[in-house]
Formats: structure tokens, C-alpha cells, sequence
């Protein structure tokens, strides 16, 4: 059956509703997931190039307490977070369960979500580009936007997103990007809103300043909400108003679009003071938010491809490489996954798990209350996905339940 057939029609009726596996290696793809009953999975279902999946690999079960799945003495194997599964003993997946069956990696989602887009070079990956796609859509449909906020953490791609808006909501107007919280106070005003000849001593032409060298485009101002408290007082005016003052000149409009980006969080930035309520409600009007790679494992291996490229590394990862990614917290997102890609790879793009965890340490352990008896294969296994001794398993797994 061809790769067409497994990757489209899932994709879209998993977009309508219910829980799915989101494929993320070696194909990108959706496998929509039955609201009751079984479901066998394998090579057709899950990635018709990967001859180590079994024809009749594993099966998911939906029942009115959640889904549950089982191997089905697979020649290769089920892994759920790392860990190898006793045939036919069924262990309970929960939302974001990253799944190993032969060379393919996928994520269990528990509820529906868009179908991925092609892979790109960026930090959005294919299904948090989806996540996306589905933001600028609704953007588009707002009259009179002047101003979007991106939040999203510290390698979330935000500087992406916000070119991404730019160019779809200003496509022919030019793009600054600045980050404001680098300009320093003597400097913002004029730097941003321009002045007069004459202004003050060393003004000795007139200056245009950024707002309105962005014309009918976009200015991307990063990390917008460090500003002060009088700077806020100015920008809210630039933003609501659409109006600027240069230094020594008269008040004048600007007709760009402003695309703010902050890591903060804007309500405990009012409660302490950092920021004025007035400024942070404009901020909220219309706001596009970037999950952090810990809550779409699915794009890891696509952006840790692109990332490795973007320094010259033509990336051959082992899967279990990819899985143990998969599956780490990465608290400042790309930044972290390509630190970590750069420095484990080898000359010739391989990436071996034993490198990965060597820098980037274990995984976090498995949550045991989530352990049926009998689900592992061993108690080895057990153990590992855990992160406990061979001895404390073996207690785990022959307690009552």
C-alpha cells in the first residue's frame, strides 16, 4: 500500500475528533485511533518502508476507561517509554506515551489535533508548523490587526513564528527584526520612533527610526515585554494609536505591523510590577502561543534533522537516539536539542543513543502507578524505563493490584 494512503486519509479524520498516534520517524504521518473496540496495528498501518515492524505488531484497545495496548509477540518488539512490553499484557497509554515499534517512533495523543504539515527548516516541526498554521489562519481573519504577541519559551522558535506572520500578514511591506531589550534607555526613543535634526547635541540629521522604516510591513520586536514602565507608556501609545512622536518632533502615524515576542509570563509580570496592566491586556489582545518541545516529542527527530543541517551535519541517528530525545524535559527547547545533536554526533552524522545519554543524561523515570503487573517484558526492563533497582522492580511487578 502506498505511503500516500497512510499519511493523508488518517491525518484528516483525525482531525476531526479522537485520539491518535502522531508518527514522527522515519515517516510523518497520523494513524487515527477507534473510540471503542481493538485495533491492530503494523507495518501498514504505521510505515509501510520499516521492515522491522511486524504485520501484526501490537494492538491498541479503546475502552470507556481509556486506551490500552499490547504487543503481539512482535518479532521486534513494543517499546512504551523506552521500555520493552511482555506480549499480550496490556499497559495503559496516557497523553504524550512516545511508542517504539521496529524503526518507527510515534506519540500516543489522547485528543484530536490538526494533520501535520511538510517538514521545514525551522523550529516549528511538522505538527507544531500544524499548530501554527492553524493560528495564522485565525489571525488573518481579524480586522485591523496592528499587533501580535508570540509567547512561547526560551528556543521555542518564536523569532520564526514571527517572521512567519509577518510574511503572511505583510507580505510585501519590508521586516525589521530588533530585540528591545538591548536598546538602552537613552537610546530606545530615538532608535525606534526616530528624531529631528537639532534634537539634542549629536543629532545632526534627521533619523527615521524603526517603526517607520517598517513602512506598511512588520517590525519584529523581541523580548517586548522587558521594556520599562515609561517605555511601555509609549510603545501601548505606538500600538493602540498607531501613532509615534520622534525626539524633538511632531507627532506622526505608522502604518507597520508590530509582532512582540516574550518568555514571560505577562500575569505574574503585573503582579509584581514589571509590567502595567494597561500594556500587558493590549499585549493579550491577539496572541499566538509556541508549545515547548516537552509537549510535541513528534517534531524532535524532524527538527533535530534540520537543526544538525544548519551547521553541516547530514544527520544518521539510531532510533533509540531519536527515542531517548523524544523523551527528554529539553528546557530551552532547540537550543538545547542542537546543543546536543552538535556535540554527540560524530564526523559522519551518526547519532548513537550511548552519546545522547552521555550528555544529556537519563530520561525521566517511568511513573510507576502506571505500571500494570506482567506489562514489561523483565525486570530489567522494568528497572531502566523506571530509573529503580532490578530488586525494587521485581517487588513492583509481583504486588497486588
Amino acid at each position: 500500500m502506498s505511503d500516500t494512503k497512510t499519511h493523508r486519509s488518517p491525518a484528516r479524520r483525525a482531525a476531526r475528533g479522537g485520539a491518535s498516534l502522531r508518527v514522527a520517524h522515519p515517516s510523518i504521518s497520523v494513524v487515527e485511533l477507534r473510540a471503542r473496540g481493538e485495533q491492530p496495528l503494523g507495518r501498514e498501518q504505521l510505515c509501510a518502508r520499516d521492515d522491522e515492524i511486524s504485520t501484526r505488531h501490537a494492538q491498541i484497545t479503546a475502552d470507556a476507561d481509556g486506551y490500552s495496548i499490547v504487543d503481539l509477540r512482535s518479532r521486534n518488539g513494543t517499546f512504551v517509554q523506552g521500555a520493552r512490553l511482555e506480549p499480550g499484557r496490556a499497559l495503559r497509554l496516557v497523553d504524550g506515551d512516545i511508542l517504539r515499534f521496529g524503526a518507527t517512533l510515534a506519540v500516543f495523543r489522547s485528543g484530536a489535533l490538526p494533520p501535520p504539515c511538510p517538514p521545514t527548516k525551522n523550529h516549528g516541526g511538522p505538527f507544531g508548523q500544524a499548530a501554527l498554521e492553524q493560528q495564522l489562519r485565525a489571525l488573518a481573519r481579524l480586522p485591523e490587526l496592528r499587533f501580535v504577541l508570540v509567547r512561547g519559551e526560551t528556543g521555542a522558535g518564536k523569532e520564526d513564528a514571527a517572521r512567519q506572520i509577518a510574511a503572511r500578514l505583510r507580505p510585501r511591506g519590508p521586516l525589521v527584526v530588533t530585540n528591545v531589550a538591548q536598546l538602552g534607555p537613552s537610546t530606545f526613543h530615538s532608535e525606534l520612533f526616530g528624531h529631528a535634526r537639532g534634537s539634542y547635541t549629536s543629532a545632526h540629521t534627521a533619523h527615521r527610526g524603526l517603526l517607520l522604516d517598517a513602512g506598511a510591513g512588520a517590525i519584529v520586536l523581541d523580548e517586548l515585554a522587558e521594556l520599562t514602565l515609561e517605555q511601555q507608556v509609549v510603545m501601548l501609545r505606538a500600538i493602540e494609536n498607531a501613532e509615534l512622536t520622534p525626539v524633538g518632533g511632531d507627532p506622526t502615524r505608522h502604518g507597520a505591523l508590530i509582532i512582540g515576542t516574550t518568555n514571560r509570563d505577562l500575569e505574574v509580570a503585573v503582579a509584581t510590577g514589571a509590567l502595567r496592566a494597561d500594556f500587558a491586556a493590549r499585549l493579550k489582545a491577539a496572541v499566538v502561543r509556541l508549545a515547548p518541545l516537552r509537549e510535541r516529542a513528534e517534531d524532535i527527530p524532524s527538527i533535530a534533522v534540520a537543526l544538525a543541517a544548519r551547521v553541516g551535519i547530514e544527520l544518521d541517528a539510531e532510533v533509540e537516539a531519536l527515542e531517548h530525545l523524544m523523551r527528554l524535559p529539553l528546557l530551552e527547547n532547540a537550543r538545547e536539542l542542537a546543543r546536543i545533536v552538535a556535540s554527540a554526533s560524530d564526523v559522519d552524522g551518526r547519532l548513537h543513543q550511548r552519546d545522547v545519554g552521555r550528555l544529556a543524561g537519563p530520561p525521566p523515570a517511568l511513573d510507576l502507578s502506571r505500571v500494570h503487573d506482567g506489562a514489561y517484558a523483565s525486570d530489567r526492563a522494568l528497572a531502566r524505563a523506571a530509573g529503580i533497582s532490578r530488586r525494587q522492580a521485581m517487588k513492583v511487578k509481583r504486588a497486588p493490584r
